[in-house]
Formats: C-alpha cells, structure tokens, sequence
C-alpha cells in the first residue's frame, strides 16, 4: 500500500465500513469527504450476510441492509484512486473475496473476528495483496497462527493493528504499550486501530510506534446503529489527521541529528576549558586553577576532555583568569582541535 505522493510515515485509513448504510451515493460522499480529510486508504466492509451469520441473528440483519453488490463496490474502488486513495476492504467467505480481488483492492483486511478463521487467512494469502491483521480478542499465539498461516501462504506482505474489541473503547482498556510489544514480537510494521471516544488516542498511538491508523469514519456521528457513535465526521477526522502530521514532524528521524541550527549554538552553549586564576609563565596547570565556563565563541577553545591530560604540564607564558585556554598556552603542543 503506498502512503501518499507525500511519502508521510503513518498510513491513515478512514474505515468507512457499513456506515453509508447500504446506499451507495452516500459512500461516494464518505471518500470524496475522507480524502478531503487527508486520508491515504478507505477500507469498506464487503460482507456477504449469509455466508457470516445465521439468519436469527442481528449481524445477518445488519449486514444484510448495508450490503453492497459488486458494480457498486467497484464504482467506489474507482472514485477512491482517482482520488489518490487506496481503496480495499474486509471480506469474509471466499466468493466474496474472489470478486473483491478481482477490483484490484490495495490490500485485505483480516478483522478481530477473523483472525482465527485460518482457511480465510490462506486463502486471502494467495491473492498476492498485502494483508492487514486486527489483533482484537486474540492472545499472542493466535496471532503467531495467523501469521504463520499467512507466510505459508506465501502472503506478499503483513501489516499487523493493535486493536481491542470493546466498542468503545474506556481509555484504561487501550494498552498503546502493546504496540511496541507486537513489533518487537514479531518483527513486522504495527498500527493501531481505534475505537475510542478519545479523539487524541490516535497521535498518542503514532507516538507509542503505530505507523498505521485505521479510524471510524462517518458523515454523522449523531446516527442510531452501525459504527457512528464511534466514528469520526471530516472536520474531526481531518484535525485528527494534522495532529498526526505534527507527531511525525514531533518524533522525526530514528537517529541521532545535530541540526544545523544545532551546531550554531555549541560555541555559546557548551563549556570549555577556562584559566580561573592568573597564571605565570611557567606555572603548573592544575584542577585549582583551571574550571569549566561557558564563553563568548571558542575559536580554538579546548574541549574539558582534554582536562586531565593538561594538568602537570606548564604554561608557555603568562595566563590572566578567565582566558579560555587553547594550545597556544602550551610549551609543548601536543593536543590536536
């Protein structure tokens, strides 16, 4: 999946599930206003109800009023990467997964509630798209499981989202520590998916190592059912996506950088070494009379490393206190700046 023409670190993904409610212009609205909102993937729910859930049960209810045929499926694929969003889906029988692979999606999601379905997962594996985990419910060995049923699958790569399945989700139940735990574990990228009330839990997840964020996302968070109670509406969605922006901006490179700007300052900010009393010609240096200040420039300026190969040696000449010291005051020359 690529993130954008902008190359941004973090992948964030609108997922608009079924929340266009099964009327298809109101899914072409969500991703026209979710890539507005700067989202870099939409991710819809291609649920066929009758392959998933008994028929007494309110998921098959649900799902059966939101569901979506393959034309217009198809149709929000397109308008999603002409708009230079990637577009894919969760899907959960194989037929279905057939006729979405064959719409080109960016990637696959495995949901929480799939994550054990092992024959789902290899056979997603197969189609050769990038697969993302939910990790929802599951204990570590049941994501090692499915990881492994991926990989030998030959899956073509595997994303993996911290996730917990309480909708939504209390704050003391978010864990953000998993994250890192999850990467360390298993060694693949990890995001995190978000369910909570809490519109700074996803730049606090950015911070704990999430490169992924899938959100919620919704034209009316106000509405009964689906999953607008916990979704985010574009105004929201987008300050979502700048406060991320700015945690990237915030955690910058994995390595140790001295800016430019940086450097400027070492020689009025660091110390150096610094006659603290007069010194005669010939006198000893010692830790009495020499210390460490902070000066005005340090053209040439000795560094307190060289502090204790200084002391015993001898001043060429005389020396009056505060005088930053430097290899001129030396007899013999034998530090190297």
């Amino acid at each position: 999946m690529k993130k954008n023409s902008k190359e941004y670190s973090v992948l964030i993904i609108a997922e608009i599930g079924i929340n266009h409610e099964g009327d298809v212009n109101v899914a072409k609205r969500m991703i026209r206003e979710a890539a507005k909102a700067g989202a870099n993937a939409i991710k819809l729910q291609t649920i066929d109800p009758d392959e998933n859930y008994l028929k007494n049960t309110l998921s098959h209810k649900i799902f059966r009023n939101a569901r979506l045929t393959k034309k217009e499926t198809n149709s929000l694929f397109k308008i999603a990467k002409k708009l230079g969003v990637d577009p894919f889906t969760t899907a959960g029988d194989f037929k279905t997964i057939d006729w979405v692979n064959e719409l080109n999606p960016s990637a696959f999601k495995i949901s929480s509630s799939l994550l054990t379905c092992l024959p789902i997962i290899k056979y997603i594996a197969k189609k050769k798209r990038h697969i993302l985990m939910s990790t929802g419910m599951a204990n570590m060995k049941e994501i090692k499981l499915a990881i492994e049923t991926a990989k030998k699958a030959n899956a073509k790569s595997i994303s993996l989202l911290h996730c917990t399945a309480l909708y939504p989700t209390p704050t003391n139940r978010l864990n953000l520590a998993t994250i890192s735990l999850l990467r360390e574990k298993f060694n693949l990228q990890v995001g995190y998916s978000d369910h909570s009330l809490d519109p700074n839990v996803a730049k606090l997840a950015v911070a704990a190592g999430a490169r992924i964020i899938e959100k919620h996302f919704t034209l009316d968070s106000k509405r009964k059912g689906f999953d607008h109670a916990i979704s985010l509406e574009p105004p929201a969605f987008k300050k979502m996506v700048n406060e991320i922006r700015t945690m990237e901006k915030m955690l910058g490179k994995k390595e140790k950088i001295i800016s430019r700007e940086e450097k400027q300052r070492i020689p009025s900010l660091r110390r150096y070494l610094v006659v603290k009393s007069d010194i005669k010609k010939g006198e000893k240096f010692t830790k009495d009379n020499l210390g460490f200040c902070r000066i005005q420039g340090n053209k040439n300026s000795l560094e307190p490393k060289y502090f204790e190969s200084i002391l015993g040696r001898r001043a060429k000449k005389k020396i009056f206190s505060q005088t930053p010291l430097k290899n001129k005051h030396f007899k013999l020359s034998l530090i190297h700046i």
